[in-house]
């Protein structure tokens, strides 16, 4: 008889072996197990027996080299202090990286309210404003690029409040080239003392140089009515401060009324929509949907809002879903009053 054994196997480098003696042979049966010291990832199986063939069931691993844990792209800021502040356009400059929602910029640089471009590509940006002291006039919170002040480019939102004190949000994908800044800024139509409170925040994170997506504005107003309207109109234009679309096949990417996915998977939607010539009506009120379904409110993301903040205000949704591909997500909207009103030009769509 002779008697059947398996070769020697070896601890891989920077990695250990178990269930045999490293460079002895084996008998028939044993199960040999590897393992990668920490930092390290394992290149082949986990584990192999001996066969009674006198062959290893799987072949030699290896511990593949040191994988580095990568500091998130971007960053979580939020205001230091209250600051007073006036009418016309004003920017934050006390803003601050702090504890585990810091700075882990290597997309770009943070300073004083304002991030500072280093890697050309798609980021994803937000801000939430907290106004104190108002007296009633209108206000617009922007993404301001390169200092701009047109309220026609990208990722503005605004509102009329009537209290004391509002809060105001927006978010969306938004192309950056290596060379650019961006900061929130808010415009005070009337208030000439009103408080940027410490209540505010502005972040910023790196997605990639070429990601499947879209960035789109509103091309024209859009008449609406009672019930549920469809906004129609989205346009891509690269000339606009932030627009891209990346993956676009065909019959698929954005149309003007959404955006079909190009692919499955799990996308980040945003929309930052102004509605404009409402009755101001206290009664009544206007649904935001976006999703697939959006005349379903339960089947996506949805917003309601009454309009008792004035004749015209924001609108804005960020939220992630599933859309298998071919599949359209749209922003629809459900009036329960107003016969005749409109969606503006002032709004955004994106999709990644």
């Amino acid at each position: 008889c002779k008697l059947v054994q398996c070769s020697p196997l070896f601890a891989p480098v920077n990695g250990t072996i178990s269930g045999v003696q490293s460079g002895a042979a084996a008998k028939v049966g044993v199960k040999a197990s590897y393992k990668c010291n920490s930092g390290y990832t394992m290149v082949g199986a986990s584990s192999s027996t001996c066969l009674s063939t006198g062959k290893w069931s799987a072949g030699i691993a290896n511990c593949g080299k040191k994988s580095v844990a990568q500091p998130y792209d971007g960053f979580s800021a939020d205001a230091s202090s209250t600051y007073q502040k006036g009418q016309g356009h004003q920017v934050q400059t006390n803003m601050r990286t702090s504890g585990s929602y810091g700075l882990h910029a290597v997309g770009g640089a943070f300073s004083k309210g304002t991030l500072y471009v280093k890697k050309t590509g798609v980021y994803h940006l937000g801000s939430f404003v907290r106004a104190d002291y108002l007296a009633g006039s209108y206000m617009r919170l922007y993404l301001s690029i390169n200092n701009s002040t047109n309220f026609q480019q990208p990722h503005t939102t605004h509102n009329n409040p009537t209290a004391a004190y509002h809060s105001y949000g927006v978010g969306s994908a938004v192309y950056l080239k290596s060379g650019q800044y961006v900061r929130p800024r808010v415009y005070s139509g009337g208030d000439t003392k009103w408080a940027w409170n410490s209540e505010s925040s502005f972040f910023g994170h790196y997605l990639g140089a070429a990601i499947t997506g879209t960035f789109a504005r509103m091309g024209k107003y859009q008449n609406a009515g009672k019930g549920w309207t469809v906004a129609k109109g989205w346009v891509h234009n690269t000339s606009a401060n932030g627009g891209f679309e990346y993956g676009k096949t065909s019959g698929k990417g954005l149309v003007t009324d959404g955006y079909i996915a190009p692919k499955s998977g799990v996308y980040q939607f945003t929309a930052n929509v102004r509605i404009d010539a409402l009755s101001g009506a206290s009664t009544s009120f206007v649904r935001m949907v976006m999703g697939v379904k959006y005349t379903d409110y339960n089947n996506g993301c949805a917003i309601i809002d009454s309009k008792t903040l004035g004749k015209y205000q924001s609108m804005n949704l960020d939220c992630t879903m599933w859309v298998d591909a071919g599949q359209k997500v749209s922003v629809g909207f459900y009036s329960s009053w107003d016969m005749n009103w409109r969606i503006q030009t002032e709004s955004t769509f994106s999709g990644v």
